[in-house]
């Protein structure tokens, strides 16, 4: 890339110290030229120096890639159903808008403590752990839902 805009700013080649300065030319460049070949040589190292810091991102995230993600295990679960254990004294009726059949021990304790439960789920996402709960829940789809909502 050099010798081309070396070339280019003139028809015979510059000579060049070892680092890279005009040392002496011949024919001598024009005051334009060297404001091009000092913009130019310039803008090529910074241009190397966002090529290295990508290529140091690049490494980094190869190494990050190459080990196994850790996830986190989210205990959303746990912790709602430990609060309304603990709040269940403030409230007649819970709803859950989930199927998931983890919530389903926690109707049942709530159920024996004399409340209610309304269970809301989408369509084929009820637990089977909740069939056995036959008296105190409610079990209603979200379209049975929407379709009472909308009368």
């Amino acid at each position: 890339m050099r010798k081309k805009i070396e070339n280019r700013l003139s028809d015979l080649e510059p000579d060049f110290d070892n680092d890279g300065t005009a040392a002496g030319t011949s024919p001598a460049y024009a005051p334009e030229d060297e404001k091009v070949y000092t913009e130019t040589y310039a803008l090529i190292e910074q241009l190397d120096e966002e090529l290295k810091k990508l290529n140091i991102n690049i490494d980094e995230l190869q190494k990050q890639l190459s080990s196994p993600v850790m996830r986190r295990k989210c205990d959303f679960d746990v912790e709602m159903a430990r609060d309304v254990f603990n709040l269940s004294q403030t409230f007649e009726t819970l709803v859950i808008f989930s199927g998931d059949g983890d919530y389903a021990a926690l109707a049942e304790d709530l159920v024996a403590r004399g409340k209610k439960v309304i269970l809301v789920f989408a369509p084929g996402h009820k637990g089977k752990e909740y069939d056995v709960i036959k008296k105190g829940i409610f079990l209603c789809s979200v379209q049975q839902l929407k379709d009472e909502l909308s009368l």
